[in-house]
C-alpha cells in the first residue's frame, strides 16, 4: 500500500481508544520509560514492524544500557511524534516549507489527494522532520518543557543536539566503526562514529548533516542519517543566509531540485532512528 493510503487508512480508522493509547505510549516515552511505551503502541492501530515498534522494542531490552546516544536519538524522534500528536502548527508549516521546495505541486490538484500526499510528506520526508524538530523549534521546546528529568540526565549532551546546525560535509574515509569527514565551507576535517551514516551513501558522497556529541564528553556522529545532495547544493547550503523564513540550507535543496541537480523528494525515506548494530548494546543472554 502506498504511503499515502496506508496514512489515510490510518488516520480513518483511529477511535478515541487509539488516540488513547498514543498518548499513553507518548507520556511513557517522555518518562523514558520503553516498556510501558511498547505495550500502549501495540494495543492501539499501529503498523507492525514500523520503525517506531522497531526503536521501541530496542530500547526496551537495553534497559539502563542503553548508550546516551541512543536516547537522544529517541528524543528527537519523541519531538516529531509529540508535535504531530498535538497538531503542533509548525508541523503543517514544516511540510508546507519542504513542498515548496522539494516538489512539483500540480497546479489543479484534488484537496484529498494533496491533504493525503502532504500526510506523507510529515510522516515520511527527512527536511520536514529536520525543519518541524530543529529549525521551528519543535525539539527545544519538547526538551525544555516535556521530556523527564531522569531522561534528561540519561542524555546530558541533548542540549548540543537541540542547538546543532545544518552543515555541509564529504564522507573522506571510513573504519570499521567510523568515518572521517570534511567541512565543505571550513575544511575542518573530523572522525565521527558510524551510525547508519554510510547507508545508501559511499565515500566521497556530500551530504547535509548536523554533527552532535554521541557521549558527554566523548565522540561525535550525525544526529541522523544525512541527506545526500550534489556538490553546488552542498556549498550554497553553507553559504546562503535565510530568507523569506526559510532557512538557508533548504532555499539551497530547493534550488538543487528546482535546476535539476537533486531529484524530486530527496528528502523521502523511512527513517530508521537508531542503526544497524544495535545487537552490541543488548545484554547478554
Amino acid at each position: 500500500m502506498p504511503p499515502s493510503e496506508l496514512f489515510a487508512f490510518l488516520e480513518a480508522n483511529r477511535t478515541e481508544g487509539d488516540v488513547a493509547n498514543m498518548k499513553e505510549c507518548q507520556h511513557a516515552q517522555a518518562r523514558g520509560d520503553a516498556a510501558t511505551a511498547l505495550d500502549a503502541y501495540r494495543r492501539g492501530l499501529h503498523i507492525d514492524g514500523s520503525p517506531q515498534e522497531e526503536m521501541l522494542e530496542t530500547l526496551a531490552l537495553l534497559g539502563p544500557m542503553a548508550p546516551p546516544w541512543i536516547l537522544a536519538r529517541w528524543i528527537v524522534s519523541q519531538a516529531y511524534g509529540w508535535m504531530l500528536l498535538n497538531e503542533d502548527p509548525r508541523t503543517d508549516e514544516a511540510v508546507r516549507m519542504t513542498l515548496a521546495c522539494c516538489y512539483s505541486i500540480p497546479e489543479k490538484w484534488d484537496p484529498q489527494e494533496f491533504l493525503e500526499f502532504g500526510t506523507s510528506v510529515g510522516a515520511c520526508d527527512w527536511v520536514a522532520h529536520e525543519l518541524a524538530t530543529y529549525d521551528l523549534g519543535g525539539l527545544a521546546d519538547f526538551v525544555d518543557v516535556v521530556v523527564d528529568d531522569e531522561l534528561k540526565e540519561a542524555a546530558p549532551m541533548i542540549e548540543d543536539w537541540v542547538n546543532a546546525p545544518l552543515r555541509p560535509y564529504r564522507y573522506e574515509s571510513s573504519g570499521e566503526l567510523a568515518v572521517r569527514i570534511a567541512d565543505l565551507v571550513s575544511g575542518e576535517e573530523l572522525e565521527i562514529m558510524d551510525r547508519g551514516c554510510l547507508e545508501g551513501s559511499s565515500l566521497g558522497a556530500v551530504v547535509l548533516g548536523r554533527v552532535v556529541p554521541a557521549l558527554p564528553d566523548g565522540p561525535h556522529m550525525f544526529a541522523s542519517r544525512p541527506l545526500e545532495v550534489d556538490e553546488i547544493t552542498a556549498y550554497r547550503a553553507g553559504y546562503i543566509e535565510p530568507g523569506s523564513g526559510f532557512p538557508g540550507w533548504l532555499l539551497a535543496v530547493g534550488s538543487g531540485f528546482h535546476d535539476g541537480r537533486i531529484p524530486e523528494g530527496v528528502g523521502r525515506r523511512t527513517a530508521h532512528v537508531l542503526d544497524d548494530r544495535l545487537m552490541e548494546y543488548l545484554p547478554a543472554s
